[in-house]
């Protein structure tokens, strides 16, 4: 659905659907929990010139603060709120929906691990959460979501009342029974009363609605590990682990202690273990396999089972609103018409249709329209008919429309291509004077196509004049356009398609796609100048450059550790914690091969980061130090114990080691970082951050990380996940030393298929973070490059590369992007903006102003066959 609805802004980003299509982009994006891309398509329909039929304006107001809520921005989504309900009259169920809202901040507010509210506050808050629900319980009393809320903050206050948050929790199911939230709130709940049994089956019942409820499997795992059944502990822990918790870190301390006792001591694992608090002598809880059989968990699956086979027979049956007889226009008799009653929600949205359909209706319709309005101006709408809002989780259904309803219905109207919908006219025989108006409509409609602007413009269209057109012609050109529509003739094809991915060349049989990498060894500054090395490099897709630096007599020594913290110890610098891994292997939480890898961002400085790097080194050295002596002197039991530990571990991801990354140090200050600078401007014009061959030198503005330099400081296992360089420029990265760096590398023409597989995955192949099993890539048939970059050596990346990069050692290292002003670079550039425009990414160089700087100071044009060259 998000591929479609791109594609329809794409090429038609100024429609009168666009704010329509925008709407439904916000709500796909934020059930995928992309809460920025969810705001930005949500602002976007809300300051559109047609206001969507999809949500009113206040719908999708209370969205954004709804998504600002679900991207953990309590604060902002309060104050958003607040303005929203206070900007007047509201249709009660959306008022209903605000103060709901506002009430489950509140309480989330008190509930925030980093709150700073005193215990006063927090009370207040709670009578605040408390004061909201109710307001919302009173305007809509048959919103369960609303009871639930009203029992989590019962729950969180005095003892005595538990018993309304049980009555809460009891009404909320008796709304809406598929509720996950509810049960596992319900099973705390009973925990809390001593009640294990009940909390069971409650917790049981959670998970079994929703499989990936982590919260629900944390707790569950509590349960059982108070009772002392430590496996199924384990394995709740572990299903918690795998559906991300909200603190990962403690789940994963006691899988670890937990895996390690029940390796040391085999009794644990044993179900003849003793009965926990408050259950009878001789009782125990049911096993995990077992829990599901509970008389609880048992009746909610059959009775979601009947409700789902119940759903199933509505939607072969069709729809109820087409096979009513008082809508029905040929019946006749006072007996044939039913007592007129309220709306249901499926006449609600049918009469809405009709209202907003545009141009006249047929007499059916019009008649439908005109019944269902006049029992909504008597009936209003039935009780707990909703407005569609799109809340914390939208519930997908069967649409209860059968295809000749479909049919009959659509029948009545198109969509022209523009987007806007017209009635399509009966089929009757024309007159003479009817063919001759049609004429003078088909000539109107063809001058109109003409006159008009396209709605977008791409930089793929091809060109219909040559490059040496002259600026005169081209406003000789447009002013045809509007004053003789009939001489005007495009200068470049106006109707484009979206992009397309790279079509990969066929693998050769018996290839071995595991590539050899381009080497180039650099033996003086000559060879470093010299131009067939530009030109091996601008055709290669990576290339890895030795003795460059040392050829160019560069002192590297000015990116080591010692001189950064020395000179410039309080310059900030980006920190990535993450896991450490072998090249070859990636896991999840669980233990489990995935693409996906995870790393969380903090701030600190280079002082910072370099005591790290330096104590990394002291503890590594001393490990190695010890294992020396230990097989020198140790005995034969410590190296047993030694050996059941390391299996322990081995076994365990919880056991895996944190490492910290040091990346982004921002280069680009010319005063401040002079030694630095200095040296890199000794590299050949190719590869330098300011030449005249470099289009990056031309932009006139400074884009951090691609015309300016960017230092990076390591310790071993650190990782620069997959990714291809911005607009798919091409880089240089150097590596300062000590240590070594491992390098893997794609073809540009193979993107395409590692972004079906990372889709595959659920994987964001141009903003996400992965990183790919290199023996999975080639059983695709992708070719690969990977070599190892020494200290000294350059590695060149070509345009639209895909690469990745992990330290073996203790390294820094230094990387800037450049653009090369070729046919390969440019084409894969603009190729890349329309790319990142049909996947609404942000550009974050426009190369077009580069362009046209060269194009002023040359005389002659650049012969690229290029399309359209804008900013």
């Amino acid at each position: 659905a998000i591929d479609a609805f791109n594609r329809c802004l794409y090429t038609n980003p100024t429609s009168i659907i666009a704010s329509e299509v925008n709407a439904r982009l916000a709500v796909c994006y934020k059930g995928l929990n992309n809460f920025k891309d969810a705001i930005r398509h949500f602002q976007s329909a809300i300051h559109d010139r047609v206001q969507p039929h999809f949500l009113t304006i206040d719908q999708l107001k209370l969205n954004i603060a709804l998504t600002h809520d679900s991207a953990g921005d309590i604060e902002e989504s309060y104050n958003y709120c607040t303005k929203l309900l206070n900007s007047g009259p509201h249709h009660h169920l959306m008022k209903a929906a605000i103060e709901r809202e506002l009430g489950w901040l509140c309480y989330r507010a008190v509930n925030d691990p980093d709150s700073t509210l005193t215990i006063d506050e927090k009370r207040s808050k709670l009578m605040e959460a408390e004061q909201h629900l109710q307001e919302s319980k009173l305007l809509h009393p048959e919103s369960g979501k609303t009871h639930y809320y009203l029992g989590r903050c019962y729950g969180e206050q005095t003892p005595a009342k538990a018993h309304d948050a049980f009555l809460n929790y009891r009404a909320s199911i008796d709304k809406q029974e598929a509720d996950s939230d509810t049960w596992c709130s319900i099973g705390m709940l009973y925990h809390q009363q001593n009640q294990p049994m009940d909390a069971l089956q409650a917790f049981v019942c959670a998970v079994d609605l929703d499989h990936e409820h982590s919260a629900a499997w944390t707790n569950l795992g509590q349960l059982y590990e108070s009772h002392f059944r430590y496996p199924d502990a384990l394995s709740c822990y572990k299903n918690a682990l795998k559906y991300n918790p909200l603190e990962p870190d403690l789940i994963k301390a006691r899988v670890t202690v937990m895996e390690t006792q029940l390796a040391q001591s085999p009794a644990l694992s044993t179900h003849q273990a003793r009965p926990g608090p408050y259950l009878q002598q001789g009782s125990r809880l049911p096993a995990l396999k077992e829990a599901g059989m509970q008389p609880i968990p048992s009746e909610l699956r059959q009775r979601q089972e009947d409700n789902i086979k119940s759903k199933q027979q509505r939607y072969r049956d069709g729809s109820l609103l087409w096979r009513m007889a008082e809508l029905g226009t040929t019946t006749t008799g006072p007996n044939l018409h039913p007592e007129p009653r309220c709306l249901d929600p499926s006449q609600l949205n049918m009469m809405r249709i009709l209202q907003h359909a545009e141009g006249p209706l047929d007499d059916t319709c019009t008649e439908v329209l005109r019944s269902l309005q006049a029992r909504f101006n008597q009936y209003g709408c039935a009780e707990g008919t909703e407005m569609p809002l799109c809340l914390h989780t939208v519930e997908m259904t069967p649409s209860q429309v059968t295809d000749a309803d479909i049919n009959n219905f659509t029948s009545l109207f198109d969509i022209d291509e523009g987007g806007n919908q017209v009635i399509v006219p009966k089929e009757e025989p024309e007159s003479e004077d009817d063919e001759d108006k049609d004429e003078v409509t088909k000539q109107e409609y063809a001058v109109s196509i003409r006159t008009e602007l396209p709605m977008s413009f791409s930089l793929l269209a091809p060109l219909h004049e040559s490059l040496d057109i002259t600026s005169s012609e081209v406003m000789s050109r447009s002013h045809d356009r509007t004053e003789s529509p009939d001489k005007f003739k495009p200068l470049f094809e106006e109707r484009v398609g979206p992009p397309t991915q790279p079509i990969p060349p066929p693998n050769k049989p018996g290839e071995n796609l595991y590539r050899q990498t381009p080497i180039v060894v650099v033996e003086s500054r000559k060879d470093a100048h010299n131009i067939e090395l530009q030109r091996f490099c601008e055709n290669a897709p990576i290339a890895l450059i030795r003795g460059m630096t040392i050829g160019l007599k560069m002192d590297l020594s000015v990116f080591s550790t010692k001189t950064l913290v020395e000179n410039f110890p309080d310059t900030e610098l980006e920190i990535r914690t993450q896991t450490k891994f072998p090249a070859d292997l990636n896991l999840n939480s669980v233990g489990e091969p995935t693409w996906a890898f995870e790393s969380t961002q903090a701030y600190s400085t280079i002082g910072k980061y370099g005591l790290y790097q330096i104590e990394s080194f002291k503890a590594s050295l001393k490990d190695e130090t010890d294992k020396v002596r230990n097989q020198k002197y140790g005995s034969a039991a410590e190296a047993a114990k030694r050996r059941k530990m390391n299996s322990i571990e081995e076994n365990s991801t919880a056991a895996l080691k944190q490492i910290k990354f040091g990346t982004n140090i921002d280069f680009s200050d010319d005063k401040k970082f002079k030694p630095q600078l200095n040296e890199l401007a000794k590299m050949p014009p190719f590869c330098r951050i300011i030449a005249g061959c470099n289009l990056l030198s031309h932009l006139g503005h400074i884009v951090y990380g691609m015309n300016t330099a960017q230092g990076y400081m390591k310790v071993p296992g650190n990782r620069t996940p997959a990714h291809m360089e911005n607009n798919c420029l091409a880089s240089v990265n150097i590596n300062v030393g000590p240590g070594d760096c491992e390098w893997f590398g794609v073809p540009h023409e193979y993107w395409g298929v590692i972004d079906a597989e990372c889709r595959k995955r659920k994987i964001d192949f141009l903003n996400g973070s992965w990183w790919p099993n290199a023996d999975e890539l080639v059983s695709m048939g992708i070719p690969i490059y990977r070599f190892t970059q020494k200290a000294g050596d350059m590695v060149w990346v070509g345009p639209g590369c895909v690469h990745w990069v992990q330290a073996t050692g203790w390294c820094n290292n230094v990387a800037w992007n450049v653009a090369p002003i070729t046919h390969l670079q440019l084409t894969m550039a603009v190729h890349q903006y329309e790319w990142n425009k049909l996947q609404v990414n942000s550009v974050h160089c426009k190369l077009g102003k580069g362009i046209g700087l060269i194009g002023m100071y040359t005389s002659t044009p650049i012969q690229l066959n290029l399309p359209i060259l804008c900013g």
